[in-house]
């Protein structure tokens, strides 16, 4: 089954937005849940809202209660699995309908007016997301794991922190050290990766 996705990812210094078709591994509600909240801590999963999109269109597969969204962006190729504090989630939806219109420092700038004037809500200072990308034969769907192929990174989000700000560089130091994602915008975040 063919299934166009729309998703919006923060990367770099500006938002990546994004619309995708691809033809993604075919799963059951449970087994997309479990894909979904596998970033998370383990005593967070059981609590996170999960959803899924199908033709653009959103589905609420569980309803959680912890504040916490998550979604399994896997294809044929890629597990992929990410999950934001529900403001964090609300944002990169409506950047994902604005980027229809809006690239880069024009998206970002709308996005910041929006949560300026209150029409979008700010996250939490700070809030956490949580990631998963690698090769789909890292992912094991039976065991709901990951191996070492499967890069793993929390984010901090401070929104509209810098660098100086925060005392850490804005280029990735190596040796998987935290640094200023994004700095100065409505997604910037201290990128934790492992």
């Amino acid at each position: 089954m063919i299934t166009k996705v729309h998703f919006a990812l923060p990367i770099g210094a500006v938002l990546f937005a994004a619309s995708i078709t691809f033809a993604g591994p075919q799963k059951d509600s449970s087994a997309q849940i479990a894909a979904a909240v596998l970033p998370l801590p383990e005593a967070m999963r059981a609590g996170a809202t999960v959803i899924s999109f199908d033709k653009g269109v959103q589905t609420v597969l569980r309803k959680g209660s912890n504040g916490m969204v998550c979604r399994d962006y896997s294809t044929n190729e890629l597990f992929q699995a990410q999950c934001f504090h529900e403001t964090v989630s609300a944002i990169l939806l409506r950047a994902n309908e604005l980027s229809k219109d809006l690239k880069g420092k024009a998206l970002d700038d709308a996005i910041s007016k929006e949560i300026q004037s209150g029409k979008l809500k700010q996250p939490p200072v700070p809030s956490m997301g949580f990631q998963m990308r690698g090769p789909l034969s890292g992912y094991d769907s039976v065991k709901h794991t990951v191996s070492k192929d499967v890069q793993v990174w929390q984010m901090v989000i401070i929104p509209f922190a810098t660098g100086a700000s925060l005392n850490l560089p804005e280029q990735p130091p190596g040796n998987n050290m935290p640094w200023v994602m994004n700095s100065g915008s409505w997604i910037a975040h201290i990128m934790v990766e492992h």
